[in-house]
């Protein structure tokens, strides 16, 4: 049970179904010492918006590893490069999580090493891998990074300022902003965001904008608890469409 408290729970700002955010350091040094007792594993997903945020600079981004040796993190690759082409993401597990024992995984894989099993009988099983192009893709692009020669964050700072933009129009135009504070400070600009109208369902204001051409898709299929809302895409929008979009907005 508890395992799945903090599984189920993990800190997820860049997707609309986040319900809370434990990336705070009272959060963390709070539950260390659960995650070290019981023995469950702290999941992190690293998003570029939180990223961003924090302007990488010291102490980085909050992260569950400065707290405990048992954490998992997962790393959606092609959202933080930006990458063309098949989607990839990372999973990164401790040293000391990776090497543990769990006489239970006997029940369902070869192994009761945790790494092992979670590679070869659970990852190897439930995907189909990922092309040796995206792969050499990816690890020359994290290569390059390591290596200071290439600046990624350059690249995708485009999403943050079209966020900026978006959001800017629908509040102007009647609309809010469903998740707005990571805890007690603004959302970052991102891949997406939420918006709402008042006195509207999410599926409702779904199909009444389709009838002015603009596409969302609905709170109610991401597991978010705010179902009054729609979550819009930052990248299917060019700047050379705002004006259009602005247009479309105030006719709404």
């Amino acid at each position: 049970k508890i395992a799945a408290y903090f599984v189920g729970r993990a800190y997820r700002p860049g997707t609309s179904g986040w319900r809370r955010s434990h990336s705070s350091k009272s959060y963390h040094h709070q539950h260390n010492s659960l995650y070290d007792f019981w023995g469950p594993p702290g999941v992190g997903k690293t998003t570029l918006a939180n990223i961003i945020a924090n302007q990488v600079k010291a102490p980085f981004q909050p992260t569950v590893a400065k707290y405990t040796e048992n954490y998992i993190f997962l790393i959606s690759s092609s959202k933080a490069f930006s990458y063309a082409g098949q989607r990839v993401g990372t999973m990164a597990i401790s040293n000391k999580l990776f090497n543990r024992h769990y006489p239970d995984l006997k029940r369902y894989y070869s192994s009761d090493g945790f790494g092992y099993s979670m590679i070869y009988g659970a990852l190897y099983a439930l995907s189909s891998g990922v092309t040796h192009t995206a792969q050499y893709g990816l690890a020359a692009m994290l290569k390059a990074t390591n290596d200071g020669e290439f600046d990624f964050l350059e690249t995708v700072k485009i999403y943050g300022e079209r966020a900026a933009v978006m959001k800017r129009l629908f509040v102007e135009n009647g609309f809010n902003i469903v998740y707005d504070m990571d805890e007690d400070k603004p959302l970052a600009d991102g891949f997406y965001f939420t918006f709402s109208y008042p006195g509207m369902k999410g599926v409702e204001l779904l199909e009444e904008l389709l009838y002015y051409g603009i596409s969302a898709i609905a709170l109610d299929i991401t597991g978010s608890e705010r179902t009054e809302g729609l979550r819009a895409c930052v990248s299917q929008v060019s700047k050379e469409q705002f004006g259009d979009l602005e247009y479309r907005l105030k006719n709404v």
